[in-house]
């Protein structure tokens, strides 16, 4: 059995299997003066989700950008897959998704948002440089918190029709 003990370590033997966007959408948006009291426009507000499911680690990355006229939904995921015997503990798994994981999506994210806002003939918002260490996961979620937080993947319409 093989124990990792760094993101540095754990990026040799981690393989990239894929990345796929589980939601990319933009809509118009018209701020009442109760939404906006309070708020600092442009807003982004970023989440992360980690499930291990065998070898297969899948990091979920969902970006919600709200501007004054448009808000903005780019939600991305990495498929790693980490060697059979490979043993490492939860901050190993966290420093591999701040540094290597969350590099592998924003691009993706960036281009999703892009897209969105000239689909919408919206001014383009540009995203900008994240630096090394710049992004941190924040609050530890357990598997059962991640699938419940994005699990939003049930069709609209079947949704308002059991509400």
């Amino acid at each position: 059995m093989a124990v990792y003990k760094d993101a540095a370590e754990l990026v040799k033997v981690a393989a990239l299997e894929d990345i796929y966007c589980n939601e990319e959408r933009g809509r118009r948006i018209q701020w009442s003066e109760a939404d906006l009291d309070g708020r600092t426009l442009p807003d982004i507000d970023s989440s992360m989700g980690i499930v291990r499911e065998g070898d297969a680690v899948h990091f979920r990355f969902r970006t919600i950008y709200s501007d004054v006229s448009a808000e903005y939904v780019a939600d991305w995921t990495a498929h790693f897959t980490m060697p059979a015997n490979a043993e490492f503990a939860d901050e190993v798994l966290q420093e591999f998704a701040e540094k290597v994981a969350f590099f592998s999506v924003y691009p993706y994210t960036r281009a999703s948002i892009y897209g969105s806002a000239s689909r919408l003939n919206q001014p383009v918002p540009v995203l900008g440089i994240v630096r090394q260490g710049e992004f941190q996961r924040g609050e530890k979620l357990s598997e059962e918190a991640v699938r419940a937080l994005f699990m939003d993947n049930r069709s609209e319409r079947v949704a308002s029709e059991s509400d």
